[in-house]
Order: structure tokens, then sequence, then C-alpha cells
């Protein structure tokens, strides 16, 4: 159960015995090819991921003490021939009787208290107004509504779901979701989705471009599920279930570039792979982008046909890490490596030879970038010659199309002042050099 427990009892949701894990796919009668007419044989098609849990299909339900009570005790009044009637009841009591009853205080509260209960009724709306707020709150839960408006019911004969897609029982009452955490989760489903990397025969495919703009627009939609009117009590709430552990092995999709299909962009149906399929290193810097939560756009680490370097890439997966572990409410998205952009540049770029990614950060504010970049100087101290950086978010360079921080391995002239300056520093002990092991 929660932490805090929520005011009225209930079991811990029960696992059904339905398991969902991924199958293989049938078996085609001809071999697969790609758009250009190559046979995709057996050893280019990747292994079908193995999940080292079991993804179960949980039915959850919630047995509340209010399903036994009686309507009668909780509205007091009973039902006979003649409609719904005021229950009075035998013993000694005050009856006020008119055409209208004004209770009024000058200075202090107006308290109505009853040993049994308090019930208000009327056979026409029932108003509660405030200047201010209105809280409702009580020890044994909060119900709103009549089940089946009072009128007998069922629940024991239903038909239990037997498969996916089958309706769930009714159940007299059930809890409401707490609006800031179902946002919250929906967000996190929708930003899995948006970085999923789905392994295919032809490599590692994400969603369309015009599947992500769907996907963006949901999240930007969801504060509408919010009121910014109406709260419910955010700590009385079921626990989560214990997380499964992480898998032990990640699918590793190498695929295959079709010739016709205009570079590493697409496979066969124009489906987006990574790549050139021998991406090595930039699927390492994926795992860690997946590991600290980080993002990639599209395929840019290598989507120009050749893998990155062994050293940008570990490189890149230290400066993250620095970075997931310092400033753990900054997001980080890599926008470029050895990309089909930076592939037709003119001149010889750090990149066309896998030694240079770009990425971007969020929050932007100087704050932000001045912590990311003493980071980088770091680095820099710690590595001189190798470990180079340029801050294109105040310094945009020429081939620049957008603010971001530009990162390369490799001696040379490039960003040497930047360099100078880190290594100053670190002789002064302004800043303390980080060694890539």
């Amino acid at each position: 159960m929660a932490e805090n427990q929520s005011p009225y009892s209930a079991p811990p949701p029960a696992a059904a015995s339905k398991v969902a894990l991924v199958t293989p796919p049938s078996q085609s009668a001809q071999p697969p090819v790609t758009s250009s007419g190559i046979p995709v044989t057996s050893s280019s098609i990747p292994g079908n991921p193995q999940l080292d849990f079991a993804m179960q299909d949980l039915e959850y339900s919630l047995t509340l003490d209010a399903e036994s009570n009686d309507v009668s005790k909780l509205l007091a009044f009973t039902k006979d021939s003649q409609g719904y009637i005021n229950n009075y009841g035998n013993s000694s009591q005050v009856l006020i009787n008119t055409d209208r009853i004004i209770l009024n205080t000058k200075r202090d509260y107006l308290m109505l208290f009853g040993e049994a209960g308090v019930a208000i009724s009327s056979k026409n709306p029932v108003n509660i107004d405030s200047d201010s707020s209105v809280t409702v709150a009580a020890s044994d839960g909060i119900f709103l509504g009549v089940p089946n408006n009072g009128e007998p019911y069922d629940l024991d004969n239903q038909k239990k779901p037997q498969t996916k897609g089958d309706p769930t029982i009714d159940q007299a009452y059930e809890p409401i979701p707490l609006g800031i955490k179902l946002a919250n989760l929906l967000e996190d489903l929708l930003v899995i989705l948006k970085n999923a990397r789905i392994a295919t025969p032809m490599g590692l495919a994400y969603f369309r471009e015009d599947t992500q703009y769907d996907m963006a627009n949901l999240q930007a939609r969801l504060p509408e599920i919010l009121s910014s009117l109406v709260f419910v009590d955010g700590i009385s709430h079921e626990a989560a279930d214990p997380a499964p552990a992480p898998p032990t092995t990640i699918t590793d999709s190498t695929g295959i570039i079709d010739p016709g299909s205009g570079g590493g962009d697409a496979g066969a149906g124009g489906t987006p792979i990574v790549g050139n399929g021998t991406g090595v290193n930039a699927n390492k810097l994926r795992a860690t982008l997946r590991e600290l939560g980080y993002s990639e756009k599209g395929s840019e680490i290598d989507n120009g046909q050749v893998d990155i370097t062994p050293n940008i890439e570990r490189a890149i997966s230290h400066v993250l890490r620095t970075i997931k572990q310092q400033l753990p409410n900054v997001r980080v998205i890599i926008t470029g490596g050895n990309d089909k952009y930076h592939q037709k540049l003119s001149y010889n770029s750090r990149h066309k030879m896998g030694n240079a990614i770009d990425l971007v950060v969020s929050p932007r504010d100087n704050q932000t970038l001045d912590s990311v970049v003493r980071i980088l100087r770091q680095y820099a101290a710690g590595n001189n010659p190798n470990f180079r950086f340029i801050d294109e978010y105040r310094h945009l360079s020429k081939a620049g199309t957008g603010n971001h921080f530009h990162i390369s391995w490799g001696s040379g002239n490039e960003a040497q002042a930047e360099l100078n300056k880190a290594v100053a520093l670190a002789s002064s002990g302004q800043i303390t050099p980080i060694r890539i092991t």
C-alpha cells in the first residue's frame, strides 16, 4: 500500500494470468527485399526483442465499505409507492414548517451537527455557494452519486473479462484519477513513444515526422485535462506496483542500407532506419541517451551513412553523465553528428569524420548555459589537446543553423581560444579538470 495509505481499505491490484510478451513475426513464404529488390538475408535481420520481465495485464479492483450502505441511511429518506418521502422516525424532534427559513450568523460560523448524520435533501436543486472556497472532507471517503440512482443492482453475476478489449466489470464506486499524476503519466507515455527506437528487419526505426508532430500536439493539449477550479486530495492514493528490473540485454538492430532509397534515412516502404546499419558507436551513444532519459533528434547521430568514432562516443557519454549528475533537471537532445547535413558541407567539418556532436539543452537560460560551459571547460582542461567545444548559443558559427553546443575530439586549431581559456582556468584552480578514462 502507499506510504500514506488511502483512508479506505483497498487490496493491491491483482495480476491476471494473461502475459503479454513480444512474439516473433510469422514467417513469410518469400524472403523480404528492400525497395531496390536487394534480398534481406537472415544474418541481416536482427533478433526479436526478448523481455527479461513479464508485462502483466493487470486487473484493478477496490473494495469500498460504502457498498453496503443503504441509500436510506445515506440520504435519510425511504421509498414507498408514492416515491421518496422523509424518514422522520419516532424519536423526539423539532419540526419547522413554513414558506422560507433564513439562518444567518453576523460574525462567526453557522454549524450543523448530527449524532447519526446530517441530511440535506430537496426535490429541486441544492446549491452551496461561497465567495471563497468550499472544502468537503471525510475520514472514510467522499462518494459522489448513488449507484444505479438508488435502484437495486447485481454485481455478483457479471461476466468477467476474458481477453484484452473486453469491458471491465462494474463496481458500486470507483476512485477518481489524480489530475497532475495523470497528466505526467500521459506525457511520459508520449515522450517514450516519441523517442522510441523500433527494431525492424531494416534497422532501428522511429515514428514518422507527422506522427511525432501529432504526439507533440497531444502533449501541448495535456493542460486541458486539469481543472483550474476543482481540486481533490492528492495524498490519499494507492501505491505504485514495484517496478520491474530493467532488461539485461538490449536488441542491437544492425539493418542494411538500401542504395535506391537515397541514403540511410529510409529502407523498404520509406521506413526510417539508423545510419548505414554499422553505427556501433552511434548505438552505444543512443544507449547512454536512453539510460539518462535524454533524446536524439531523428537519427542525426549517424544518418550520413558513416558511424561516429569511439573517441567522440566515449567523450559525449562522459559529458552527458556529468550533466545528469550536476544538472539533473536539464534536458539534453543530440541534434547533429555524422549526419547528412554536415556531409553536404563544402568544407571539411569534423562532423564528416565522425568526430563531432551537436547538442541542445533545456532550459536555455544563462545560468544553465553557464553551468554547461563550466562542465565542458573541465573536460577540455582534462583532455587537452583533444576535447574541444564551441558555445554556439553565444557564438554561432557560419554554417550553424541554430543555437547549440558543438563538441569535437582531436588535436588541431578548432576552438583553440576556448581550450586555452579552459587550461588557464584549471591552472588557476578555478575549475577542476575531468579526465576521460
